[in-house]
């Protein structure tokens, strides 16, 4: 019997290392599993983001100066985005809602107001985020004596560290340095929201036009705000819309073909309400030699609704959209000359600004 008990013991361990044996060896090929798969994981590439070499953002930052100061930067800002549009066959952003993605700008451009011993400054700083590397680092002193000063060396500046060694920035601008800044801080209040900033806006251009009554840019800056005002559910403020866009008009006509891109844009825009679509295309066109801004691609979703190019005219507003997410863009898509259906053109862009969506901002 003792025999016997032995005997079923040893079986029983024998049995016990057996199993003990088996789970060991499927841990150990569980690991070996494992770890072959994160390595292959591991061996390919993980992107989260790449560059865009060909588009630069642009950002302000809030700085130490003046309400004023700020105004003026900000408008420095827009007038720098389109010297480098008209110079550059580079895109451009304005960074205003923090947008994030997978794609990334390849360039930046920041601008911020610094207040120093000597006076206030504006800041400028160029990245290349290909490069890794801050390709310009300026410093042009800012106030009411110097805005002109500071607008044509930061433009010419960029415009070199670009690579348009040869551009001349700033031709079309107002000779008078009250003009200049009374246009400078007038683009900050026509790119608001707000009715009354709106009006301010207009009301800045008005004044710059008694210094020069005739300086084509203005007029059509001039014509531009007030279109976007009625827009944007303003009324008619100042100069009549009817009589600048006459003034305009007429100094159309001697102009060359290297006048801003604004002119040609506002010429498009009358050509647009007047019902000559063939006239708009073509002013358009003129305009894009000279880069494309938001309105350009507004315009052109406008005038290709009107030809029956529904996706065509969705893509354009899309386009619009990508170069400044802001409210202003979306409205003035959707009411710019006349009402446009977003939601059926446009699907995200529509349901990015509905409340009842998931919001952009």
């Amino acid at each position: 019997m003792t025999r016997s008990l032995s005997l079923r013991v040893h079986q029983a361990n024998r049995g016990g290392r057996w199993r003990l044996l088996s789970f060991d060896l499927f841990v150990v090929l569980v690991l070996v599993a494992l770890v072959s798969t994160l390595t292959w994981q591991q061996s390919k590439p993980h992107v989260q983001s790449v560059l865009d070499p060909e588009l630069v953002v642009f950002r302000l930052h809030g700085g130490e100066g003046s309400e004023r100061e700020g105004r003026l930067a900000d408008g420095i800002t827009r007038a720098l985005m389109r010297e480098v549009t008209a110079a550059t066959p580079l895109r451009v952003q304005l960074d205003e809602a923090g947008l994030t993605g997978g794609i990334q700008p390849g360039r930046e451009v920041n601008i911020r107001v610094a207040r120093q011993s000597g006076g206030t400054y504006l800041d400028l700083e160029y990245r290349n985020h290909g490069a890794g590397r801050v390709m310009l680092s300026q410093q042009y002193q800012l106030g009411q004596q110097h805005v002109g000063a500071a607008l044509a060396a930061s433009s010419r500046d960029l415009l070199r560290a670009l690579g348009s060694e040869h551009s001349e920035p700033g031709q079309e601008w107002p000779s008078d340095e009250g003009a200049l800044v009374a246009m400078m801080e007038a683009y900050y209040y026509i790119n608001s929201n707000q009715l009354e900033s709106q009006r301010h806006g207009l009301g800045l251009l008005d004044r710059a036009l008694q210094d020069e009554p005739d300086n084509p840019l203005l007029l059509a800056e001039r014509y531009l705000a007030g279109m976007v005002n009625l827009a944007l559910g303003g009324k008619e403020e100042g100069t009549p819309l009817a009589e600048s866009g006459q003034r305009l008009r007429g100094q159309a006509e001697g102009l060359n073909h290297r006048v801003a891109s604004r002119v040609w844009e506002a010429l498009a825009l009358q050509a647009l309400l007047e019902g000559d679509l063939s006239q708009s295309r073509q002013d358009l066109a003129q305009a894009a030699q000279h880069g494309q801004s938001v309105l350009y691609h507004i315009l052109s979703g406008k005038l290709a609704e009107l030809e029956g190019h529904a996706e065509m005219a969705g893509d354009a507003y899309a386009e619009a959209f990508l170069m400044e997410a802001s409210e202003q863009t979306f409205r003035l898509c959707a009411h710019l000359g006349f009402d446009s259906h977003l939601e059926t053109l446009t699907p995200y862009l529509y349901h990015s600004m509905t409340p009842s969506e998931v919001k952009l901002f």
